[in-house]
């Protein structure tokens, strides 16, 4: 669990950074923060609820690259989640 939220939080960062580095505009950590959570849980839904289109689809090739990393370690981490849930909490 920590897993996930260090990698919601270090691409939280990134995104900011990104975006305070090359002067795309001001982007609030809050903001970074959503669209880290959005493409980690990707098959939530959230990133086509909360950002319009048009945002991700500008988005630089490194911060897509970032996001689909982010979903498939997401998917990853979930699973070791789960099965670690479901070996702790096994009936004997």
């Amino acid at each position: 669990m920590l897993w996930l939220l260090g990698v919601i939080v270090l691409g939280a960062f990134v995104v900011a950074g990104y975006y305070q580095y090359y002067a795309l505009g001001p982007m609030r950590f809050e903001t970074a923060l959503g669209l880290s959570f959005a493409n980690v849980f990707n098959f939530l839904g959230f990133q086509k609820s909360y950002f319009a289109a048009d945002f991700t689809q500008k988005l630089p090739p490194l911060l897509k690259f970032l996001g689909g990393l982010q979903t498939i370690l997401g998917v990853v981490l979930l699973f070791f989640l789960a099965l670690g849930l479901r070996t702790r909490f096994r009936l004997r």
